[in-house]
């Protein structure tokens, strides 16, 4: 699942994952049309606020080339 796509089935507006991550609003703009790179640490923040639903790898495959690669046991 895409970070726009967690978005907007969560409902969750790009202000409150900012707020979440620390991190300003356009940063999250940034980083669903692809003009900044989201780094490894912002991603595996993400995977966890979304419950997963976003993997590491979704967001960053050339760190994560698997499908399960970073993810907590029961999450895998």
């Amino acid at each position: 699942m895409t970070l726009a796509e967690f978005l907007e089935e969560s409902a969750m507006s790009q202000q409150r994952l900012a707020e979440a991550l620390n991190v300003s609003q356009g940063l999250i703009s940034h980083w669903i049309n692809n003009r900044k790179e989201i780094q490894p640490e912002e991603a595996l923040k993400i995977a966890k606020i979304s419950g997963w639903q976003v993997r590491p790898h979704d967001l960053r495959p050339d760190i994560w080339p698997n499908a399960t690669d970073a993810l907590p046991r029961k999450a895998a």
